[in-house]
C-alpha cells in the first residue's frame, strides 16, 4: 500500500507542474522591464518618437499585469495544495499519533508540528526552487545581447549555485541536530506541563527546566553554528552578485566603446543578469527552511509507513459480552520479561469479572488488552468470536465502556464528555448520567451539563472526574465495561452511586472486568482473578477463589487476602 503522504503529493503532480508553467510565464514576463529599457534607449531617445514611447509603454503595463496576476495565482494555488494536504494527511496523522502513544513510541504529536513545517515550506521559500530551472533563460538572453556578457553571466550564475551546494554540505546536518534537539526539548516541556501539579508539588520544576535547557542549549548552538555558516555564505554571495554587476557593467561600458554594444543593451544586460541570480540567492536565504521541510518530510514519511493498528473492518453486529483470552501475552521493547504472559480465561455476556494481584502485576495493562487500546504481543481477545484489536472502533465504540487507571478528561462541557466530545444528544446524555448516578451532582454544578471543566477537568475534583468519566464508560449501550480502579477517588455517595451502577449493568446483561481490591466492590463479582508477576496465579468462581486466598500464608497470595478482606 503507498504511504499516504507520497499518494497525497503525487495527486498534486498536476499542480506543481502548473506552478512550474506559471514560473516559467512569470520569468519570461521578466524580460519585460530590461526589453522596454533597452527600446527607450535604442529606439526612443535616438528618434525621439513619443508613438513608440507610448505603444512600448502600453505593452510594457499590459505585461506587468499579466504578470501580477500570474503571482497571485501561484500564491493561491500553493496556498490552496497547502491546506488539501493538511485537510487530507491530519486526520490520519493525528490518528496514527493516538496509535503510537498506545504503542509507547515517542514519535507521536510531533507528527502534527512536522506536517505543519512540510505545509508551511510551500510557500515562498519554494517558489525560489521553481524559478531556479529558468536561469539559463536569461543567461540566453544575455548571450544574444554579446557572447561575452552571456559568459559572465554564466561564469556568475555557476559561482552561486557553487555557494548554495557549499551551503547544504555545510549545514544540512546541523539543521537536523538541531531539529532534534529542539523536538526533544519541546516534548521534554510538553509533559511538565501535561504533570504541572506533580512538578510543583515535589519541587521538580528547577530540575526540569535544567533539563530542558540542556536540550534547548544544544538546540540553539546548532542554530547558532547553522546561523554563523550561512551568514559567510550569504555574505559572500551578496558579494559576488555586487561585483558580478560590477563587472558586467565594466564588459558592456567596454562593448559601448567599441561600438559592438549599444548602450540599452548594456543597461538592459545587467537587469537581466540581476533576475537571473536573483532565484540562486534566494534559495541560499532559503535553504535552511528547506532542510527544516526535508527532514520533518522523512519523519512523516515513517511515521506514516507505520503499519494501521486498526484496518478498515465490516461492520459486525452488535455483540453480545461474550469475551475470550487465549494466551494472552504482553511483552514491551527493552523488558526482560512480559508484562502480562499466557492468561487464558472466558466470560459469558453478563458475567462479572474482578482482577486482584499485587502491584505491577500486569492487572493494568490486561484491562487495556482486553478493552482493545493495546494489541497483545502474543494471542487474541475475542468478543463474540471477533479479535477485538482489529475491530473498527467507529462501530464498537457504542458497546464498550471504560474508565483507566489515570482518569483523563477533555477541554469542553461535561455534556461533550460524557457524550465522548461527539455530538450531544440530550438525551443519551442525561440517561448516561442518570444510569452512573451523577445526574443530581451535575446539576449542582454552575451551569450544569454545560459548564466547562477545563484542560483535563481541571476545575473539577477527583471524585467528580471519576464520577464523570463512570457516565462516560455507560454512555450509548455498552455490552462490555472495563473499570480499573473505579473507586479511587470517590466518597460515600461516589461509592454507592458505583454499585448502583454495577447493579444495574448486571442486570441489563452487560459484561464487566473490574480491577479492584475493595470487599465492596467484590460483592458484584462473579469470578476472580489473582495476576502475579503477569501470570494467571488463581481463577475461578468468587467463592473458590476467595477460599483458596484465604488458606494461602505465603505472600504476597496473602497480601491480597487480607486486602479483600478489609
Amino acid at each position: 500500500m503507498p504511504n499516504a503522504l507520497n499518494s497525497a503529493l503525487t495527486a498534486c503532480r498536476q499542480s506543481f507542474w502548473l506552478i512550474a508553467l506559471f514560473s516559467l510565464a512569470d520569468n519570461l514576463l521578466l524580460l519585460i522591464v530590461p526589453l522596454y529599457t533597452m527600446q527607450l534607449y535604442d529606439r526612443v531617445l535616438t528618434t525621439r518618437s513619443l508613438d513608440t514611447l507610448i505603444h512600448l509603454t502600453i505593452i510594457a503595463i499590459v505585461g506587468l499585469v499579466a504578470l501580477g496576476l500570474l503571482d497571485v495565482a501561484k500564491n493561491r494555488l500553493l496556498s490552496s495544495i497547502g491546506q488539501w494536504l493538511d485537510r487530507r494527511l491530519g486526520p490520519e496523522t493525528y490518528a496514527r499519533a493516538i496509535a503510537a502513544s498506545q504503542q509507547g513510541l515517542g514519535y507521536r504529536t510531533e507528527a502534527l508540528r512536522d506536517l505543519g513545517q512540510v505545509r508551511g515550506f510551500l510557500g515562498p521559500n519554494i517558489l525560489a526552487f521553481f524559478d531556479m530551472p529558468w536561469v539559463p533563460i536569461f543567461v540566453v538572453a544575455i548571450a544574444l545581447l554579446h557572447p561575452i556578457l552571456g559568459a559572465v553571466a554564466a561564469t556568475s550564475a555557476l559561482l552561486l549555485f557553487a555557494l548554495a551546494l557549499l551551503n547544504n554540505r555545510l549545514t544540512k546536518n546541523l539543521v537536523k541536530s538541531a531539529s532534534e534537539a529542539s523536538m526533544r526539548a519541546f516534548r521534554q516541556a510538553e509533559t511538565s506541563s501535561r504533570n504541572a501539579e506533580v512538578v510543583d508539588a515535589l519541587g521538580m520544576t528547577n530540575n526540569l527546566i535544567r533539563q530542558w535547557a540542556d536540550y534547548n542549549d544544544a538546540a540553539l548552538t546548532s542554530q547558532k553554528a547553522v546561523a554563523q555558516r550561512s551568514g559567510w555564505i550569504m555574505g559572500v554571495s551578496k558579494f559576488l552578485r555586487l561585483a558580478i554587476q560590477i563587472v558586467m557593467m565594466g564588459a558592456g561600458a567596454w562593448l559601448a566603446v567599441r561600438q559592438e554594444l549599444t548602450g540599452g543593451a548594456m543597461i538592459a544586460g545587467s537587469i537581466i543578469l540581476s533576475r537571473a541570480l536573483a532565484p540562486v540567492e534566494r534559495s541560499i536565504s532559503a535553504w535552511k527552511a528547506y532542510v527544516d521541510a526535508r527532514t520533518a518530510y522523512d519523519r512523516l514519511l515513517k511515521h506514516l509507513e507505520l503499519p494501521i493498528l486498526r484496518p478498515r473492518s465490516m461492520r459486525l453486529p452488535p455483540p453480545q459480552g461474550r469475551i475470550e483470552l487465549e494466551r494472552v501475552g504482553l511483552k514491551i521493547r527493552g523488558m526482560t520479561r512480559p508484562i502480562v504472559d499466557n492468561i487464558c480465561f472466558a466470560l459469558k455476556p453478563g458475567e462479572t469479572l474482578g482482577i486482584m494481584g499485587p502491584s505491577a502485576a500486569g492487572k493494568s495493562s490486561l484491562g487495556r488488552l482486553i478493552i482493545g487500546t493495546r494489541p497483545p504481543s502474543a494471542g487474541h481477545i475475542r468478543l463474540d468470536g471477533a479479535d477485538i484489536t482489529f475491530i473498527d472502533r467507529t462501530h464498537l465504540a457504542p458497546f464498550v465502556g471504560y474508565i483507566p487507571q489515570d482518569v483523563e478528561l477533555f477541554s469542553g462541557t461535561v455534556a461533550e464528555n460524557i457524550a465522548r466530545m461527539g455530538l450531544v444528544d440530550d438525551d443519551a446524555v442525561v440517561t448516561a448520567a442518570q444510569a452512573a448516578g451523577v445526574h443530581e451532582m451535575i446539576l449542582q454544578l454552575p451551569r450544569g451539563y454545560e459548564t466547562e471543566i477545563g484542560e483535563g477537568g481541571s476545575h473539577l475534583s477527583g471524585g467528580q472526574r471519576q464520577r464523570i468519566a463512570l457516565a462516560r464508560a455507560v454512555f450509548g449501550d455498552p455490552r462490555l465495561v472495563v473499570l480499573d480502579e473505579p473507586d479511587a477517588s470517590l466518597d460515600l455517595v461516589g461509592q454507592r452511586a458505583l454499585m448502583r451502577t454495577l447493579e444495574n449493568l448486571k442486570t441489563g446483561g452487560c459484561t464487566i472486568v473490574m480491577i479492584t481490591h475493595r470487599r465492596s466492590l467484590l460483592e458484584y463479582v462473579d469470578k476472580l482473578l489473582v495476576m502475579i508477576d503477569g501470570n494467571m496465579s488463581l481463577f475461578g468462581a468468587k467463592p473458590d477463589v476467595l477460599a483458596r486466598l484465604t488458606a494461602v500464608s505465603q505472600p504476597p497470595l496473602a497480601k491480597i487476602s487480607t486486602e479483600a478482606a478489609e
